[in-house]
C-alpha cells in the first residue's frame, strides 16, 4: 500500500472533497436508478455545505493525501445530543477515491478518532453510502455496528400486495387531535423495547407528545389513520421533503408509521402503505423516503417488502468512557 500522508483537513481542501463526492455519486448511480447526474444547483448546494464545515470549529476531519492529492477523508461534527457528546459524520463527511482500498478509510479513522476523543466525543455516528461496499466493509472492520437504514421507494414501480377489506384508511382531520396525540407513543414504545432498547428520556417523550398535539393543524402534513371496526389501529404521517444532492425532487417523507402492537398481523401496515402510495402519486410525488432502526424487527422486515431500497446507513461505534483515564498517559500507568 502507498504510504499516504494523513493530516487535518483545511478550508483549502474543500474543492478536492467535492470532487471525491461527485466521483462517489457517479459510482452510486450504477446501483440506484433514481440517482441522476448532479446539476449545477446541486453542486453549488454541496459546495456550500462543505465550505460551512470549515466555518464551524466543531467540525474535525482528517484526509489521506498522495502528495498533494486528496484521496479520501472523514470529517465529523462534535456535538451534544441525547445527553451524550457525539461525533456525527454526515453523508457528505466521508468519501474515498474509487480506486483506493477500503483499508485507507480505516487508517483515516485511526487518525481522526484520536482528535474526536480528545474533545470527549465517545459516540461516533457515520452515514455511509450503500452503493459502494468499501464503506460498509471499512466500518465493520472498525467495530462499528449498523443502527439505522435510510431508503427510497420509487412510485413508478407497483406494490406487490393488496389492501385488506377489513381495514378502513382515512385522512386525519382537526377532530383527530386527541387521537393522534394518544397514538404518538406507539413508535417510540417499540424503540424502547426489546430488541431495540432506545432510552426513553422523559424530555424526549414530552417533546414528541407536544409535537403531535397540534400536528393535525399543519397543512403541509398528511396523516392517514387505519381503523378496524371503527377502532384506531395505526397511522402514517407524510410530509414534503426538500431535494438535496442525494434526495431527488418530488420526494415526500414517510416520517412516522405505527401500528398498535395488539393489532399487528391484520394487514394494517400494508393497507396504510397502499393508500399512502396511491395518495402520494395523486400529489405528483415520484418517490417516498423513510428510515428505520435495523434492530426493530417489524420495521426492518416490513419496509423492504413495500419496495423501499436502502441507499444509506448510519453506522455507530461507542467507545468505553474509561479510555479517558484508563490509558498509558495516566499517572498511575507511568513507570
Amino acid at each position: 500500500m502507498i504510504n499516504y500522508i494523513f493530516k487535518r483537513l483545511e478550508y483549502k481542501n474543500y474543492s478536492q472533497m467535492i470532487s471525491l463526492i461527485e466521483e462517489r455519486h457517479q459510482d452510486e448511480m450504477t446501483y440506484f436508478s433514481w440517482m441522476k447526474e448532479l446539476n449545477q444547483i446541486q453542486i453549488d448546494q454541496l459546495t456550500n455545505t462543505i465550505k460551512s464545515m470549515f466555518s464551524d470549529h466543531s467540525w474535525v476531519g482528517v484526509g489521506a493525501f498522495d502528495e498533494e492529492l486528496l484521496i479520501g477523508y472523514i470529517m465529523g461534527k462534535c456535538e451534544l445530543l441525547e445527553r451524550k457528546s457525539i461525533v456525527k459524520v454526515t453523508f457528505e463527511g466521508i468519501s474515498l477515491k474509487h480506486d483506493v482500498s477500503s483499508e485507507v478509510l480505516r487508517q483515516i479513522y485511526q487518525h481522526v478518532s484520536m482528535l474526536w476523543i480528545e474533545q470527549g466525543c465517545l459516540k461516533h455516528e457515520v452515514y455511509i453510502p450503500l452503493g459502494d461496499h468499501r464503506y460498509l466493509k471499512a466500518l465493520q472492520g472498525l467495530s462499528f455496528f449498523e443502527e439505522q437504514a435510510y431508503a427510497i421507494n420509487d412510485l413508478s414501480k407497483p406494490l406487490t400486495f393488496d389492501k385488506l377489506h377489513q381495514v378502513n384508511v382515512r385522512i386525519a382531520n382537526e377532530k383527530d387531535q386527541k387521537l393522534i396525540e394518544s397514538m404518538s407513543d406507539i413508535i417510540f414504545s417499540y424503540q424502547n423495547q426489546s430488541p431495540v432498547y432506545v432510552p426513553a428520556y422523559p424530555e424526549m417523550v414530552k417533546k414528541i407528545r407536544e409535537g403531535y398535539r397540534n400536528i393535525v393543524f399543519d397543512k403541509e402534513v398528511t396523516i392517514l389513520i387505519a381503523e378496524i371496526d371503527s377502532k384506531p389501529a395505526g397511522f402514517h404521517l407524510y410530509e414534503s421533503l426538500q431535494p438535496t444532492w442525494h434526495i431527488p425532487k418530488d420526494t415526500c417523507e414517510l416520517t412516522v408509521a405505527a401500528t398498535y402492537k395488539h393489532m399487528m398481523g391484520q394487514g394494517i401496515g400494508r393497507s396504510l402503505m397502499i393508500e399512502g402510495y396511491l395518495l402520494m402519486k395523486t400529489k405528483d410525488y415520484r418517490f417516498i423516503h423513510t428510515d428505520w432502526r435495523i434492530a426493530n424487527l417489524a420495521s426492518s422486515t416490513f419496509w423492504p417488502t413495500c419496495g423501499f431500497v436502502p441507499y444509506m446507513k448510519r453506522m455507530v461505534r461507542i467507545i468505553d468512557q474509561d479510555i479517558l483515564w484508563a490509558n498509558f498517559s495516566h499517572k498511575d500507568n507511568q513507570r
